[in-house]
This record gives structure tokens, sequence and C-alpha cells, in this order.
């Protein structure tokens, strides 16, 4: 994945604990390695210094890319491949995305093929709703009472756009 560019519309980023769990507060992305607001090579982001990116080895954070959960699907991320063309958007109705590097694969699991993963071999864009926000009551709630309804509508959309 170091190679990849990827695009996630969000101005901020939920700033994690030392234990990489959600403090409650946003941190905007700006001039940071979590600004993905225009394309860029995840590889290189790794790279770059960051105390976010130091507490678990890579990315491991939720983009706020809405206030709330909306009825309307909107793009939130696009994730290109050069080397061989394969694009992948996302979106959704949710109000953040989460993004994980595969930061603790470890070559202890073996892929097709018989390859191993190693750190940063895979990655994960999750739609979710405000990551602990039963314990944030700044955060719009995550309860869904008995009877209610909860709809979730994220889309996962591949094509080609042609490689190296």
């Amino acid at each position: 994945i170091l190679n990849h560019t990827l695009n996630i519309r969000a101005d901020s980023i939920a700033e994690a604990n030392h234990f990489v769990q959600p403090t409650g507060r946003f941190l905007d992305v700006s001039e940071t390695p979590f600004d993905f607001r225009r394309d860029a090579q995840i590889g290189e982001r790794l790279g770059e210094q960051h105390p976010q990116l130091e507490l678990g080895g890579g990315f491991d954070h939720s983009f706020k890319i809405g206030d709330e959960i909306g009825e309307e699907v909107h793009q939130c991320a696009t994730l290109f491949c050069p080397e061989n063309g394969l694009k992948l958007e996302v979106r959704t109705n949710m109000p953040c995305v989460h993004l994980y590097t595969g930061n603790f694969l470890d070559d202890q699991i073996a892929g097709r093929d018989g390859i191993a993963y190693g750190k940063h071999a895979g990655l994960c864009l999750e739609t979710q709703n405000y990551s602990d926000a039963p314990n944030q009551s700044h955060f719009p709630s995550a309860l869904l009472r008995k009877g209610g309804d909860y709809v979730q509508n994220t889309r996962y959309e591949f094509s080609f756009a042609g490689g190296q």
C-alpha cells in the first residue's frame, strides 16, 4: 500500500491517546501527515514525523467527514494503485471513515500464494459513527433504542483507471 495514493475528504481526525483510543477531541489535519484532502502517497505520509502516527505505528484514526449520520450518500475517500490502475471509491452516509494501515501485521499471516503479510501490507477504510460516541457526551448519540431504525449506507466501488 505504500505507493498507493489516497484522498479523504476530511478536515479533522479524532485524536488518539497512548492506547490508540479516541480522546473525544478532534485535530485539524492541515499541514500534517493526516491531510489527504488532496491525493497523497500513503508511504510518504507514513514516513513523516507526527505524535499521532507514532502511537500506533501508522494510521489508526477516524477522519471526520460529516457532523452526523445523514440520509444522503457522499464520496468520502478514493484509493488508487498506480501499479495496476485499480481504483476504489468509498461513499457513505456516515460521519467518519477510519483509516487503518496494517500497523500490527508481522509476517505471521500468509495470504494468497503463501505470501506473508508484513507491516503495512494492507489497509482498511471503515465507515462509521463517531468512535467512542457512547463515552463522549458532546458527540452525537450512537444509541439505538428498542424499535428504532438504524440505517448505514456504504458503497465500495471499484474501477480500473489504467496503471503503469
